[in-house]
């Protein structure tokens, strides 16, 4: 819940969800200014940090692999969920589902999911 909760706070109120990860060190300073300067490059920004930061502090194992998931499950959400879970999976067909009805609740939900498999 708690990488979840830095993640959803990373997608919408970046620099928050760069404190929650990081606390007030240099990667939450670079944060606040990019989005205040520019709020989807502080957004992207956000998400590196948190999908690169384990919850224990030390650097994840699979950084990249979940920072291109929550990218594209931020802003094509059906996308990153097929990326971590495949064509095949209810989770992909559940989440298409929700983002064609409501862009938002697909948005929330595959970030749940991507985050939710850590």
């Amino acid at each position: 819940m708690g990488r979840f909760l830095g993640v959803l706070l990373g997608a919408f109120f970046p620099p928050l969800g760069v404190w929650m990860v990081t606390g007030f060190r240099v990667e939450f300073w670079i944060n606040l200014v990019l989005t205040l300067l520019f709020y989807v490059p502080g957004q992207i920004h956000a998400l590196w940090v948190v999908a690169h930061t384990r919850t224990d502090g030390r650097r994840a194992r699979d950084g990249m692999s979940t920072f291109l998931a929550l990218l594209l499950g931020l802003f094509l959400p059906p996308l990153g969920v097929l990326w971590k879970f495949g064509l095949f999976s209810l989770a992909f067909w559940l989440n298409l589902l929700l983002t064609a009805l409501f862009w938002f609740p697909g948005s929330i939900h595959a970030l749940w999911l991507i985050t939710a498999e850590d």
